[in-house]
């Protein structure tokens, strides 16, 4: 076979598998927790025992947002990438949320940042320098100490190059772009 028809075959076959991969991600639970059984003081508090870092403007903006859920239940969540959702593109938060319903996938409540990261950090095997955005309703956070800056932020979960864990906020600015390798955590339809 020709070196180009050979090389182009392998690459369409390539994109097909990419394709179904991200169709089995797109569907599959990647996780499951529970909500609505804790404040969220008692999330920080938890998950602060156990090592991790819940940065300020996560205690400053978030967290008096949080609104426990009316009553318990399971969030059933997929990890996806950027790639998965929109075929290799790099996105903004806002065309990320859009290709993610375009699959049926909901935002999350806060609550379920939070949830993650306490399994996480019970968890064996996470990768060092691991990133992973939350899928939920961005919220303005101020960026500057004097209140000079506000942003739209998005919860984070990471395990940084030392293996420690953090819960912080990422920008979520109209035209902040979100790389296509990008992980985010989504909540899967009833």
């Amino acid at each position: 076979m020709h070196t180009k028809v050979k090389g182009d075959v392998q690459e369409m076959e390539r994109a097909h598998l990419e394709r179904e991969i991200a169709q089995i991600r797109r569907r599959s639970v990647w996780r499951t927790v529970e909500v609505g059984t804790l404040t969220a003081g008692e999330l920080v508090e938890r998950i602060e025992h156990r090592g991790c870092r819940v940065g300020n403007r996560v205690k400053k903006f978030i967290v008096p947002r949080m609104h426990a859920a009316l009553s318990p239940r399971t969030a059933r969540l997929c990890d996806v990438t950027v790639k998965d959702l929109e075929g290799g593109k790099d996105l903004d938060a806002e065309a990320v949320y859009a290709a993610g319903a375009q699959w049926g996938l909901h935002l999350c409540e806060p609550e379920v940042g939070f949830r993650v990261m306490l399994n996480m950090v019970d968890e064996l095997g996470h990768l060092q320098d691991e990133w992973i955005r939350l899928a939920m309703k961005p919220l303005y956070t101020e960026f500057y100490e004097n209140g000079s800056g506000k942003m739209l932020s998005v919860l984070f979960l990471n395990r940084d190059q030392r293996g420690e864990f953090h819960l912080g906020v990422a920008q979520a600015n109209p035209g902040v772009v979100w790389g296509r390798e990008r992980r985010i955590i989504f909540e899967l339809p009833d």
